[in-house]
């Protein structure tokens, strides 16, 4: 056995979150309204495989309306919440509702940058590319000038996607997931690409997932759950940066553990029991155990009580804030911060950009040679 000795604000801050889940769990969730991207499409999946909106509706033994669609960007899931009567319906009588948004704004600009990159050499998609230096350093200024602006405009409308959601149904929880960052490996040879992508990515979706923790919703921190890991959870050693079968078990099982409902939680031991032991073995311990209490109907509480803690202790940074003179030199501070932060982040997209192209000139150098053997 071992003994643990709990702060008296920790107890406190539990108390807290076990009155708060008891009101949550007062409603049933009958019926689910998902919204979004290729994310809660499933894409990728297997038939015999559940995405994250099929662990919930499972779950919650729910009716789940999924208005998800591959490739939307956020001002496309405006425009259907804002003209879709059906999908203004289904948000109104959710008990639940759930949104993945914002990866696809600025994935989508990578994408028709390949493809001006892959049409260099003209029309023809035989023609070798034909490069010169001046192409190179335009495409890296058009590549870095569209990514920030898309970044903010995708921060905009999520605010606005919330607000719409909110106003058709102003009681039932509203589940907003963070962006994860897919491009990690655990294969030394692909660190040298995966690294400045990493970086590189890091810098737009920062701007996308602080969009998503601001607003008044249920944030399911799928960034963090993620992270380090991604590897595992999605399909990037296929080149496909979407979740795999374990990705969507962990979404699912972040939803939940956000929430703190009850339903059926046999549902993960069931799935969790399907996969390869090489595989299995290969996962975090602390994954594979979270999921396992979960099944047997127990909710971590650590997150929740970190965070009441952390907001008591830091009540007097707060108060001292908002004094006049502590505005003045936080003012100061943040424009000497975003400063160097602007410098660090053009310089960082130059190189991130200029590494990605290598990559795929390298790639299509090889591809062609090879052809020219044949």
């Amino acid at each position: 056995m071992i003994n643990i000795k709990i702060k008296l604000s920790a107890a406190a801050a539990a108390l807290v979150i076990f009155a708060g889940t008891l009101s949550v769990n007062a409603e049933e969730t009958e019926n689910i309204t998902v919204l979004g991207d290729s994310i809660s499409t499933g894409y990728g999946l297997d038939d015999s495989q559940l995405s994250y909106c099929g662990y919930l509706q499972e779950y919650f033994d729910a009716d789940l309306d999924n208005f998800a669609k591959d490739g939307r960007q956020t001002s496309e899931l405006l425009e259907q919440i804002e003209s879709d009567s059906k999908v203004r319906e289904s948000v109104e009588s959710a008990d639940l509702i759930c949104v993945t948004i914002g990866g696809n704004d600025v994935l989508q600009i990578f994408l028709d940058s390949l493809a001006e990159l892959k049409n260099a050499g003209g029309n023809n998609s035989q023609e070798q590319f034909v490069l010169s230096q001046e192409f190179v350093q335009s495409f890296i200024m058009k590549f870095a000038s569209a990514f920030g602006p898309a970044a903010s405009q995708a921060g905009e409308n999520i605010t606005k996607i919330r607000e719409q959601i909110r106003d058709l149904n102003p009681d039932a929880p509203v589940i907003m997931q963070t962006v994860y960052n897919p491009f990690e490996t655990d294969d030394e040879k692909l660190n040298s690409i995966m690294k400045p992508l990493k970086t590189f990515t890091a810098m737009y979706l920062g701007v996308i997932n602080n969009a998503v923790k601001q607003q008044p919703a249920v944030i399911a921190d799928i960034h963090e759950k993620f992270n380090e890991n991604s590897w595992l959870y999605t399909n990037i050693k296929e080149f496909d940066i979407h979740p795999n079968y374990v990705g969507h078990m962990l979404i699912a099982e972040e939803i939940i553990q956000t929430l703190k409902q009850s339903g059926n939680g046999e549902i993960f031991r069931t799935e969790l029991n399907k996969i390869p032991e090489e595989y299995y073995s290969g996962l975090p311990d602390n994954i594979t155990v979270e999921i396992l209490e979960l099944a047997d109907g127990e909710f971590r509480t650590d997150k929740a009580i970190d965070s009441f803690t952390e907001k008591t202790e830091n009540k007097t940074e707060t108060e001292y804030k908002n004094s006049e003179s502590a505005q003045k030199t936080s003012k100061t501070t943040k424009e000497t911060e975003k400063k160097k932060k602007g410098k660090l982040s053009t310089a960082l997209i130059t190189i991130g950009t200029a590494l990605i192209i290598i990559s795929v000139l390298r790639a299509a150098y090889i591809k062609r040679k090879r052809m020219t053997e044949k």
